[in-house]
């Protein structure tokens, strides 16, 4: 996995498929839903803001975290959305293939922070 420009406390959370079949036997394989699917790209630096603070409400290390600078990882991201155009900063909550809610982590503004808010109902 590419190294982040912090610490990195869930090394064994970081997933990455190379294909939507991949990714198809990992929410198979799952046994307790919802899931959050954290999105990210390590050359975001609203993702590297926020990051932290997601690691933080991710107490009960229930969460995937998965890089968007590999396409096909962008465009499950995309799928999962039903958009065409989605920030790197991205939340998943996937209960089943219909039911997904989207949040965005980070607050886009001049000096890059964590939504502490979406963050907190992510992981409620």
């Amino acid at each position: 996995m590419d190294k982040l420009p912090f610490v990195n406390k869930k090394e064994d959370q970081m997933v990455s498929f190379k294909s939507k079949v991949n990714f198809d036997k990992f929410i198979k394989s799952q046994n307790k839903f919802p899931i959050q699917l954290v999105f990210y790209k390590n050359t975001c630096p609203y993702c590297n803001a926020a990051l932290p603070a997601v690691y933080k409400a991710d107490d009960k290390k229930s969460a995937y975290y998965i890089n968007v600078n590999e396409d096909e990882n962008k465009t499950i991201l995309l799928s999962l959305t039903g958009q065409s155009s989605t920030p790197a900063s991205t939340i998943v909550e996937y209960k089943n293939q219909d039911t997904t809610k989207i949040f965005d982590y980070a607050l886009k503004q001049e000096k890059p922070q964590a939504d502490l808010s979406s963050i907190e109902k992510a992981f409620d």
